[in-house]
């Protein structure tokens, strides 16, 4: 088999949290009196709490960022407080990766104190060989910097990696890592401009099958 390791996005591809994140963002930016585009929140998928803020603020420049990084913790904690909803196939496939023995790696840019929360509520820790988050210090995507990071942590060359991804940023960082990018669309759909940045489209997790056979 040519894969080593089987790398997941965190976000749209195991857990179905980015609607309560975009809403997230809207809330939290409702909270000072600003009208969130659905635009702006969408395009802060797939970066570090840090890199998202200065999206926003390319769009809300006077944004007071501690109570809006606040406000958006208090309503992601308390949406998610009991349960976080699976994407379909995320288990099925997370447990077909560990049947073919190969390594199993999650890359997100979410808070390693959500991340371990959302896997604990899961019941989902151990379930990864190597894990990186948005506090490993790793360039935000759509810089390669976390996926080499995740390679270097389960001692495996980038090329045999295979990523799933759900958005352009992702994808576009597992790309320049030197790593099969596959696109898993969520919330943003595929479209042509990200055709150099991934090996295919899945119309869901349970394709990914196909490609570990």
């Amino acid at each position: 088999m040519k894969y080593k390791a089987v790398l997941f996005d965190m976000d749209g591809i195991i857990f179905n949290t980015e609607p309560i994140g975009v809403n997230a963002n809207i809330y939290a930016a409702k909270e000072q009196g600003y009208n969130m585009l659905r635009k702006v929140s969408l395009s802060t998928l797939g970066q570090t709490a840090k890199r998202s803020m200065e999206i926003i603020q390319l769009s809300y420049p006077n944004i007071d960022v501690d109570k809006f990084q606040e406000d958006y913790d208090y309503y992601m904690d308390t949406t998610t407080a009991e349960n976080v909803p699976f994407m379909p196939f995320a288990l099925e496939t997370i447990n077909l990766v560990h049947e073919k023995n190969l390594l199993c790696g999650l890359c997100s840019s979410n808070s390693k104190q959500r991340i371990m929360r959302y896997l604990k509520i899961s019941d989902m820790l151990g379930f990864f060989d190597a894990i990186v988050t948005g506090d490993d210090g790793a360039k935000s995507k759509p810089a390669p910097d976390m996926y080499l990071l995740l390679a270097k942590k389960l001692s495996v060359e980038p090329e045999s990696c295979l990523v799933l991804e759900d958005s352009p940023a992702g994808l576009k960082a597992a790309h320049a890592a030197n790593m099969d990018a596959y696109m898993v669309p969520d919330l943003i759909p595929y479209d042509n401009s990200l055709a150099p940045f991934t090996k295919g489209v899945l119309k869901d997790l349970k394709q990914v099958m196909s490609l570990l056979s």
